[in-house]
């Protein structure tokens, strides 16, 4: 043991074994979850031991499923599904199995910080744990007890959102002659069509009316993780108690989630994931990949840039008569006031008649200023015969007439 490791509580220990525990990660009622060192290695695995609270006796049908939970993760083979590596007995006899150490949170510890998801995000979260669900049905292996608590957020920092989904606990599975086929052996105590079994709020209709189980089962509750996440509630969650959960899994109608997130769910949205949730299982997706391929189609629609708006066309007014005045260049000028930033945009501002024709397109020279009217150039004074006459005339009787004047006065 390094310095500084807790060690695992007495009851925990694996001995015998090639690891070491060192801390407990948590409990159930057919065993415990340790997180333990391979001695050899010095890799660190997440070990479930089948130690019942209390010291009771493990029975042979928790040892099957615990068998049979270790073979179908060993042989699925899909990022999306936890992988395991050793199966074994301690020299006191108890059966345990080494995993995958992951690091994270479960969902619905997710859940209980952040009450629900964005769409994006739930959708791809969905996605995930059907990507691992499709990799166990190709091998005959139904989960059966899809719920929040069984699916993992493996803290991944290297990918885009920062997590990977993983799904947890095949414990419950139903093993089919496919999957007995590909080598997983069926359990030697069977839970049958008919067995009460799985967990009462994630009910499928299958597990009150006992059965069939199929892959559409898994469907079913991939359709209320997603309503949960959308929503941050379940479609149910108004009944209490096993029989008023039974009996709304098996007869009541799901709302709508828009009912309960209208700003985030639309009509596609709905439809999308109510038809996971239909009573009968052939109205559901036919399977995982279907599934997976109408949230591949929403997500991408989702992603659609919006279609840019059409421009409308510019109103033109009916053509009038032509008026004296003009708007031209010269004014824009000499009333910068009455121009905004654009000095095309000034209709708006400025009220004007209709653009001149196109033989006004050059502007118009400036108007000069106004000033003193200059006189005309006039050519030079040219006498004529009958002027010249008649000032003559006038020249002789003036003089007539001071010569008279002149010789009547005295002395």
């Amino acid at each position: 043991m390094s310095a500084g490791e807790p060690e695992a509580e007495e009851e925990v220990r694996l001995d015998g074994t090639n690891y070491r525990a060192t801390r407990v990660l948590g409990r159930g009622g057919m065993g415990v979850v340790v997180e333990a060192i391979h001695k050899e290695l010095g890799k660190r695995f997440a070990v479930k031991l089948l130690s019942p609270p209390g010291g009771a006796p493990v029975t042979h049908f928790e040892e099957d499923r615990l068998r049979v939970e270790a073979q179908a993760l060993a042989n699925i083979d899909s990022p999306h599904v936890v992988s395991v590596h050793h199966i074994g007995r301690t020299t006191a006899g108890k059966l345990y199995v080494a995993m995958d150490l992951l690091e994270g949170q479960s969902l619905a510890a997710e859940l209980a910080e952040r009450g629900r998801f964005p769409v994006r995000e739930a959708l791809l979260l969905a996605r995930d744990a059907l990507a691992g669900l499709h990799a166990a049905h190709k091998l005959g292996v139904v989960h059966r007890d899809i719920k929040p608590a069984n699916l993992f957020l493996v803290h991944r920092p290297d990918t885009p959102r920062g997590h990977v989904v993983k799904v947890l606990d095949f414990g419950v599975a139903k093993i089919t002659e496919l999957a007995e086929r590909h080598g997983i052996e069926a359990p030697v105590i069977p839970t049958k069509d008919g067995y009460f079994m799985g967990t009462p709020r994630y009910f499928s209709p299958e597990h009150v009316t006992y059965g069939p189980f199929d892959a559409r089962t898994d469907l079913y509750g991939i359709g209320l993780i997603l309503y949960v996440t959308l929503t941050g509630r379940g479609p149910f969650d108004e009944e209490k108690g096993l029989s008023g959960l039974a009996l709304a899994a098996a007869t009541s109608v799901p709302p709508a989630p828009s009912r309960f997130a209208p700003d985030r769910v639309d009509a596609k949205l709905d439809a999308l994931v109510l038809r996971a949730l239909e009573k009968r299982p052939q109205d559901r997706y036919p399977d995982a990949r279907s599934f997976m391929g109408a949230i591949d189609s929403y997500l991408a629609a989702l992603e659609e840039p919006a279609p840019a708006p059409v421009a409308k066309a510019p109103e033109v007014a009916p053509e009038q008569p032509q008026s004296t005045r003009r708007v031209v260049a010269t004014e824009l000028i000499e009333a910068p006031d009455r121009v905004v930033a654009d000095p095309m945009a000034w209709a708006p501002t400025v009220p004007m008649d209709p653009p001149a024709p196109v033989e006004a397109a050059s502007p118009r020279k400036a108007r000069p200023a106004r000033s003193r009217r200059a006189k005309p150039n006039r050519e030079p004074f040219r006498a004529r015969p009958f002027v010249v006459a008649l000032l003559v005339t006038m020249a002789m009787v003036a003089l007539a007439f001071l010569a008279v004047r002149f010789a009547l006065a005295p002395g």
